[in-house]
């Protein structure tokens, strides 16, 4: 036998032999696996058409795809496969058309069951429409809303005509809730029916820029000043001028009918013994939002004071509820006289008939109180060492 081994023709029998048996065991199904098919029941068929100038009517009905081919394969085999009819060359009616299957690995078989499909389709027409703006929600309040422009303000609506006579409206919604500045948005456009909005149709373009201009309703009035510090006793104000006579508000509506003039800054003048100018902000007072311009200058001219005595002030009581009366105690003639101060000229005019004073006995208890006097004056006049006063008035219930 070693002698066969040895002979050059011997092996190369042999070795073409086991050639042979190991082709087969490879090609044989018999030695590798057996065939087999996969069903894949209720599959989804994709139609490519004309989407510009038609309108598939309802959905392509399901169907069987049936995978052949060698088991050894079905590892490979993906779910990106798809189903397919094409309808990209006929028009407008019903049409039969193959399905046909993309996607699968070589060598797999594949059939499809119903191999023909029926595919509907109609003719997509188109209208004109108007563009209308929704707003929804509110501004906040004394901010208002203005008319808002849209561009484009036409826009076309395609769609089937059945579908096209159901559209009564094509809108942009905006919403505005607590916007407190103008809105510049791009929107995407819905059509509507007399039942709701509409899915069915297109619209060219599908958005539209939408531009409302909120605002703060305004009014001008004249600006009015007075010291918050009145200047030391021996310096009165001649005069408070400033660099705008008026002033623009801005709040709600309901502020502004009955807005007659503004209170501007006060100025602090309790240090203040020379003509100065003053740069001050104006203060915003509730329900306004905003005053232009927000800054002025205050002009202060003072001059040296001269006082006077104001004799007899009658003592006046406030606040007094139905049914409560009150009585002044203290000073018993229910007069007074104080020293006011002031520019020269304005003092020399000055008369009981031009200064109030003031007790205010609101929610006051039955009883007798102390109750500090409030005093009403010109202005730039100011009452010296008397600023603590004090009337005792009784309560009778």
């Amino acid at each position: 036998m070693n002698k066969w081994l040895q002979n050059d023709w011997i092996l190369r029998i042999i070795s073409l032999a086991l050639a042979i048996l190991l082709w087969s065991a490879v090609t044989d199904t018999s030695l590798s696996s057996s065939s087999s098919d996969t069903h894949i029941r209720e599959a989804t068929v994709q139609v490519k058409y004309d989407d510009e100038h038609y309108d598939l009517v309802g959905k392509p009905p399901k169907v069987e795809l049936i995978v052949e081919g060698n088991q050894a394969f079905f590892g490979h085999f993906s779910t990106n496969y798809r189903l397919y009819v094409d309808a990209r060359r006929v028009g407008a009616g019903t049409h039969q058309l193959p399905v046909q299957v993309k996607g699968l690995p070589y060598p797999v078989d594949a059939r499809v069951e119903p191999a023909r499909i029926d595919v509907t389709l109609v003719p997509k027409l188109q209208k004109e429409m108007h563009v209308e703006p929704e707003l929804i929600g509110s501004v906040p309040d004394g901010f208002k809303a203005g008319t808002p422009v849209i561009n484009p303000d036409k826009v076309l609506v395609k769609g089937t005509e059945a579908e096209l006579k159901k559209v009564t409206s094509v809108k942009a919604i905006v919403n505005l809730n607590n916007k407190k500045k103008s809105v510049n948005q791009v929107i995407v456009l819905q059509a509507y029916g007399e039942n709701g909005p509409l899915s069915n149709v297109e619209i060219e373009p599908k958005t539209a820029v939408v531009q409302v201009p909120i605002s703060i309703p305004g009014k001008t009035v004249p600006l009015s000043i007075e010291p918050g510090k009145a200047p030391p006793p021996e310096y009165a104000v001649a005069g408070i001028d400033t660099n705008v006579d008026q002033i623009t508000v801005y709040g709600p509506m309901s502020y502004l009918n009955h807005l007659q003039f503004y209170a501007g800054p006060r100025p602090d003048l309790s240090d203040i013994t020379e003509d100065t100018t003053l740069v001050m902000p104006v203060p915003v007072h509730s329900p306004a939002i905003k005053v232009e311009p927000k800054e002025i200058k205050i002009y202060v001219k003072m001059i040296p004071a001269e006082t006077k005595v104001i004799k007899n002030v009658p003592l006046e009581v406030t606040g007094l509820n139905g049914g409560v009366n009150a009585r002044i105690l203290s000073p018993s003639d229910a007069k007074l006289n104080i020293t006011l101060s002031g520019a020269p000229k304005q003092i020399d005019q000055l008369g009981a008939a031009d200064v109030r004073a003031l007790v205010d006995v609101s929610n006051l208890s039955a009883g007798v109180h102390d109750v500090p006097i409030r005093f009403v004056l010109p202005s730039y006049v100011q009452v010296v060492g008397q600023d603590k006063l004090k009337a005792k008035i009784q309560i009778l219930g």
